[in-house]
């Protein structure tokens, strides 16, 4: 494990995920304080700050830069997290909100397995420091494309009131 080999073992790692559980916490407390007018483009900016956690730990930093640099993608995490769900709650109707959130959770999951039973045929293959650093070149440009979506970027916090008809 990379953490034995270059950082010095399970004290290092305990640093490095401790701090992105406490920059997790601070994205929690983030979300609940900041009221953005446009959600999702705040999200989508946590979410390309997130994409760099996989080139962060394979980026042969010092540990303490690393938990440090840690603690801003949980930040990052979080606050995405945050702000997609409170956004699906916002804008789906009720009525369609658990298909929709099944939907997005089933891929989410799915995903998962696949991605952990190729990360270490692929980390054995070409290296660890380049299997994280081809885990960022995919992840940042998803984040990157999110933000550029103008429908992500201009959702606004609450959908617009659609007056009540006048018609009997």
């Amino acid at each position: 494990m990379l953490a034995d080999r270059e950082w010095g073992g399970a004290g290092a790692w305990a640093m490095v995920v401790t701090a992105f559980g406490l920059g997790a916490i601070v994205g929690d407390v983030c979300a609940y304080r900041l009221k953005p007018a446009r959600p999702m483009a705040v999200a989508a900016v946590a979410m390309v700050v997130a994409s760099c956690q996989a080139l962060i730990i394979g980026s042969g930093a010092p540990v303490v830069v690393i938990a440090l640099l840690e603690a801003c993608t949980g930040v990052g995490v979080s606050l995405f997290f945050v702000l997609w769900e409170t956004s699906l709650q916002v804008h789906i109707p009720e009525q369609m909100l658990s298909r929709v959130s099944s939907y997005d959770h089933l891929t989410a999951e799915a995903l998962m397995p696949l991605g952990l039973v190729l990360a270490g045929p692929l980390s054995d293959g070409i290296g660890v420091h380049r299997a994280l650093f081809g885990m960022t070149a995919l992840a940042l440009p998803a984040g990157l494309v999110l933000l550029a979506l103008p429908a992500v970027r201009g959702l606004p916090a609450r959908p617009a009131t659609i007056p009540a008809s006048t018609n009997p």
